[in-house]
């Protein structure tokens, strides 16, 4: 990705209180701003797989990958709180291509908030979180993870679960 320094710069004060998802900041700064995304099928970097990625939790004991995947949904929702600050703060939200991201990254919030749900019960998670989350991925299993309170502990348990082994599947 590429983008002249000037834009990136209007925008540093948000930059740099992310944990992490610089590039998804950055592809953000480029779509926001209108600018054009280029599709190029030759490889300029190979993706590495390993323990530190922010996109990926890797453990193989259940109470190591609880904490991991609680601590990369925390800083998945103030990461994209301040991407949603950032948007709400220099955008128009009634455009239809800053509404497509802005939703999306509501959506982001929202999914981290209902996952983090799943491990601690003190976390607030609201009907328009489910909304937010139905809108871009209208799917039930969402709707039984924001009512899982309601049931048995034991029903909480088993989906995370597994999670936990769909996860070790993955690697």
């Amino acid at each position: 990705m590429s983008i002249r320094k000037h834009e990136i710069l209007k925008y540093k004060e948000y930059l740099k209180n992310l944990i992490y998802g610089v590039d998804i900041f950055l592809f953000d700064i480029g779509i926001l701003l209108g600018k054009y995304i280029i599709i190029d099928p030759n490889i300029y970097t190979y993706f590495r797989v390993h323990g530190e990625n922010t996109g990926r939790v890797f453990a193989n004991q259940i109470d190591e990958w609880k904490r991991k995947q609680l601590d990369y949904l925390n800083n998945h929702v103030i990461t994209f709180n301040i991407i949603n600050q950032f948007i709400e703060d220099n955008f128009d939200l009634r455009e239809k291509h800053v509404k497509l991201i802005h939703n999306y990254v509501k959506y982001e919030i929202s999914i981290s908030k209902i996952g983090i749900k799943l491990f601690q019960k003190n976390q607030k998670v609201s009907l328009i979180d489910l909304i937010n989350v139905l809108r871009i991925y209208p799917k039930l299993i969402f709707v039984l993870f924001y009512l899982i309170d309601f049931g048995p502990s034991i029903l909480k348990e088993i989906v995370i679960r597994k999670w936990f082994e769909k996860s070790l599947n993955k690697t």
